[in-house]
C-alpha cells in the first residue's frame, strides 16, 4: 500500500507539473483572427476598422497598412474594401493587422467578349456566403507566379437564382504549382434584389470537369 501511495503521489505531481507547463505555454499564444473582412479606410487610406462576416467589429491601429486599391496604384481613401487579413489583440484593446492580402473581387463583373472564354481549370478550395459577399478561395496553376492570368465572371439574376460563372484564362502559363487566389464577389447590389433563402449557383471548370456549387443566401 505504501508503494502504491508513493507511486500515486509521483504520478499526481508529474500531472500537476505538466498541467502547469501547458497552461503557461497556452497563455503565451497571442489571440488572433484570420479570414475575410470588410475594411474601412480613412482620408489617408489607412485601415481603421475591420468587420468580419459575422458582424463583429475590430478597431485597428489607424497607422496600420495603407491600402493600394486592388494593386492599381490608386489608394482607397474614405471607403470600404474587402480584405483577407490576420489580426491580433493588443493590451490596449486595439487590434493590429499582422498580414493582409486583397481578394481580387474587382475581377470583371461581366465577361469581356474581346477575350477568349478562358477554358483553363481552377481548383476550388473553399466557398461560402458571408458579409453580403460570395467568398471564394481557389487555386490556379502557374509556373512562376508571374504569368498573366485573367479571371472574369458572368452574373445572371433569375427570379429564384443568382448565377455566377467564373472564367479563367491562363494564357498558356505552364501548370507547375498552385497559387492561391481570393475572391469576394458582392451579392447585395440593389439590381440583384437578392432575398433570404435565394439560391446562388457558382459554376466553374475544375481539373475534373465542369462543376456547379449551390449555396443558399441567409
Amino acid at each position: 500500500m505504501k508503494i502504491f501511495s508513493c507511486h500515486f503521489c509521483i504520478l499526481l505531481l508529474t500531472a500537476l507539473v505538466l498541467l502547469s507547463s501547458c497552461q503557461k505555454e497556452e497563455s503565451t499564444v497571442p489571440f488572433n483572427i484570420s479570414g475575410f473582412f470588410t475594411a474601412n479606410t480613412d482620408s489617408k487610406a489607412h485601415i481603421y476598422k475591420l468587420t468580419d462576416d459575422m458582424g463583429n467589429v475590430y478597431n485597428v491601429e489607424n497607422n496600420d497598412l495603407i491600402i493600394d486599391y486592388y494593386n492599381s496604384g490608386t489608394q482607397a481613401r474614405d471607403t470600404t474594401v474587402r480584405v483577407v487579413a490576420t489580426i491580433y489583440a493588443e493590451n490596449d484593446g486595439k487590434y493590429v493587422i499582422s498580414s493582409k492580402t486583397l481578394p481580387i473581387s474587382t475581377i470583371a463583373p461581366n465577361y469581356n467578349p474581346k477575350h477568349p472564354e478562358g477554358p483553363d481549370p481552377i481548383k476550388l478550395k473553399s466557398i461560402y456566403i458571408g458579409g453580403g459577399h460570395l467568398n471564394v478561395v481557389l487555386g490556379i496553376m502557374t509556373e512562376n507566379g508571374q504569368g498573366r492570368h485573367e479571371l472574369f465572371y458572368m452574373l445572371k439574376n433569375d427570379p429564384e437564382h443568382i448565377r455566377i460563372k467564373l472564367y479563367h484564362n491562363a494564357h498558356g502559363d505552364n501548370p507547375v504549382y498552385t497559387q492561391i487566389i481570393y475572391l469576394s464577389i458582392p451579392l447585395t447590389q440593389p439590381e440583384y434584389n437578392i432575398q433570404k433563402n435565394d439560391t446562388v449557383l457558382f459554376s466553374y471548370k475544375s481539373f475534373e470537369g465542369d462543376c456547379v456549387e449551390k449555396l443558399v443566401y441567409r
